[in-house]
């Protein structure tokens, strides 16, 4: 069953930031990427929005995987309260300068609902529009499924082929203390990123997730 938002301007969350450079450069060097990073008014690197527009909420609203439960924010009450991440894609139209305030504006555009191998399944669509200085500069979508807690017809989770139409590509390895500290930067609370023993014991992944 596909439901998407009637009216999609009841569904907006805003965010404000006020682009500190300070974090941008807590990233870049987190990263160990080449060059100074950026100065106030510089444009941030492609992906690096990502450490801005933090949405926290209290320990109460937290589920056990380290996520906000549904119901607690834009995202309403599902049912299933397992979330993974189904996939995304990202139109950069314009700079986005630290330094600068701006502001996120994220709409909840659909739900899905459907049945897997592993019971029931919801899928759930998000739009982020980041805009600075009265200007669009970044679009993101996210698709993210809600599942049953692990332990409920459980069953090992199998990883997304990778694209193969990429024009460019780059490899690395991330250690734990990269993934805690990409973790932190982004606060993303998902312990399948920086908890071993909760990510192979209770969600049965293979080791960290990346």
């Amino acid at each position: 069953m596909i439901a998407p938002m009637d009216d999609p301007s009841q569904n907006v969350r805003v965010v404000e930031d006020a682009m500190d450079p300070a974090r941008a450069a807590a990233l870049h060097l987190s990263l160990g990427l080449a060059g100074p990073p950026p100065e106030p008014g510089e444009r941030l690197r492609p992906f690096f929005h990502q450490a801005y527009f933090w949405d926290p909420c209290p320990p109460r609203d937290l589920g056990p995987d380290g996520h906000p439960r549904p119901g607690t924010g834009l995202v309403p009450d599902l049912g299933p309260a397992r979330r993974m991440w189904a996939g995304g894609r990202v139109s950069f139209l314009g700079p986005l300068r630290t330094g600068i305030p701006a502001e996120r504006h994220s709409t909840l555009e659909r739900i899905e609902h459907k049945t897997g191998r592993t019971g029931p399944l919801v899928f759930v669509t998000l739009c982020h529009e980041i805009r600075q200085l009265g200007r669009v500069a970044i679009v993101e979508w996210q698709h993210l499924v809600y599942r049953r807690p692990a332990g409920e017809a459980r069953a090992e989770p199998r990883p997304s082929p990778a694209p193969d139409d990429e024009t460019a590509s780059a490899r690395r390895r991330f250690s734990p203390p990269d993934l805690f500290r990409y973790s932190a930067l982004t606060f993303n609370g998902h312990r399948i990123h920086y908890d071993r023993d909760y990510a192979t014991g209770v969600e049965g992944y293979g080791g960290l997730v990346v």
